[in-house]
């Protein structure tokens, strides 16, 4: 079984499917090999819990926490920080300067 085409209505038999992943082997890339695995865990746990209850199980959608700020801890080192604050009281020395200048 492959990837299903909803323009052309059929499936896409492997080794022909439209990921670029180049881990195929042959039943499918590693991609839909993971969702069969999700889809079997879904499974099992459908028999024992309500639907609310599973879908309370999964991590919130990567939509929601695209909005969120990430601290600059996460992303650079305490070096780069201070770097970047250096520069930044710097532009805005620079920039009050010329203010002041211009009036």
């Amino acid at each position: 079984m492959g990837v299903f085409d909803c323009t052309a209505g059929e499936f896409i038999c492997p080794p022909s499917s439209r990921c670029e992943c180049p881990a195929g082997l042959g039943e499918g890339c590693s991609h839909l090999r993971a969702l069969y695995a999700i889809l079997s865990v879904v499974k099992e746990l459908a028999e024992s819990h309500s639907q609310a209850e599973v879908v309370s199980m999964f991590p919130p959608a990567l939509s929601l926490m695209k909005g969120l700020p990430i601290p600059w801890e996460y992303a650079f080192t305490d070096s780069e920080i201070e770097d970047e604050l250096k520069t930044l009281k710097k532009i805005d020395q620079k920039s009050r300067r010329a203010i002041t200048e211009q009036l």
